[in-house]
């Protein structure tokens, strides 16, 4: 039988969005209502936050190891806190606001 285990205990507001980056043993996933996505390396068992003032409401991993953050200010390829790439912020004329995101590897 499996076992649970806390791995982490921060009180999110609004925690969700987990990804599992297998490659790596990493579990990310975020607070939306906070703007907070937090990492956890399996290999080492340590929990960090690993960026702040970018809300991400759903992420997904990117093939060079950077994460997509869609959230209420566009599309952003995050590579590190206060290193990312704004793709997209309008279509058509209208602003976009991501509440998730899936991936398709194809």
């Amino acid at each position: 039988m499996s076992t649970l285990e806390i791995i982490a205990n921060d009180n999110n507001l609004c925690g969700e969005g987990p990804i599992w980056d297998a490659a790596h043993q990493r579990l990310y996933w975020n607070d939306m209502n906070a703007a907070l996505v937090f990492q956890y390396d399996h290999q080492i068992g340590e929990q960090k936050t690993i960026s702040t003032g970018l809300m991400a409401a759903g992420m997904t991993l990117n093939t060079d190891d950077s994460l997509l953050f869609a959230g209420f200010s566009g599309l952003h390829l995050w590579r590190a806190q206060d290193d990312f790439k704004t793709l997209v912020t309008h279509h058509d004329g209208e602003e976009l606001f991501f509440n998730d995101i899936l991936a398709d590897g194809r």
